[in-house]
């Protein structure tokens, strides 16, 4: 293995740690580049290896979390499919590895990556965005595609048991997962969306959601329009570059 190195200039502190999960099978080179380019001392990088990778390919990786502390390597694996199957399973194993360092870092904010993603901000640049959206919940809401799931089955949580019978799915389960869990009404998850818009044709594209506090004062006249059970700020673009803040509830 051949790690390239090059000198910079000392790094900022940044405001919050980074932890990016990677599910990993080849291209090592490509590998090494992308962890050199978003490196950062307070960043952690986890690199779930594919049960198919080829030995090679999976020693240098190891050696990887050998010579850098933020770098993690969990020992379970899974053979991920294109279709994304087990594709979760893998970041998940992540997961579990991060919360064996959890007491050490502070503010983190976590992204699952495939293989090929490659960052195209800087360090800097998506601790500033993140920043800015101040944990606002960005999603893209459409209608699933058929091709995707079979559609001779119930898919809701109590049928699925918790999506117990995940194999079962098609293609891109990965991306079917958390969308469907973000508008569950049984699950309820805090600042999540509603299929409603799009049971009734109307697909709204992207949206960015912030839950905040009845308490919070400077958001009182809205919260007194808004159900008591869950009060949402949702931030629709208006003419110009100005954003509102529209109150609704789901309650």
């Amino acid at each position: 293995m051949i790690l390239r190195f090059r000198t910079v200039r000392k790094k900022s502190r940044l405001t919050l740690t980074q932890f990016l999960m990677l599910n990993l099978i080849t291209s090592y080179e490509l590998i090494e580049e992308e962890l050199r380019s978003s490196y950062h001392p307070q960043n952690v990088f986890c690199y779930a290896i594919d049960h198919k990778a080829k030995e090679d390919f999976t020693q240098k990786i190891e050696k990887l979390s050998k010579c850098l502390p933020n770098v993690l390597v969990p020992n379970t694996r899974y053979s991920i499919g294109r279709t994304g199957i087990n594709g979760t399973r893998a970041h998940y194993e992540c997961l579990k590895a991060l919360m064996r360092i959890w007491s050490s870092l502070s503010a983190i904010h976590d992204s699952g990556f495939q293989n090929y993603d490659i960052m195209i901000k800087s360090v800097y640049e998506t601790v500033s965005i993140l920043q800015k959206l101040g944990g606002a919940n960005d999603v893209h809401v459409r209608p699933c595609e058929s091709y995707r799931y079979n559609q001779s089955l119930e898919w809701d949580v109590q049928s699925l048991k918790f999506f117990r019978n995940g194999a079962l799915s098609v293609l891109g389960v990965d991306e079917v997962l958390i969308p469907t869990l973000q508008v569950s009404d049984s699950i309820d998850m805090p600042g999540r969306f509603t299929a409603e818009c799009v049971q009734k044709g109307k697909v709204i594209g992207f949206i960015t959601r912030s839950v905040y506090s009845a308490k919070v004062k400077i958001f009182k006249k809205w919260n007194q329009k808004c159900d008591q059970r869950m009060r949402h700020f949702t931030l629709n673009p208006t003419k110009g570059k100005r954003l509102t803040k529209k109150c609704s509830s789901t309650g």
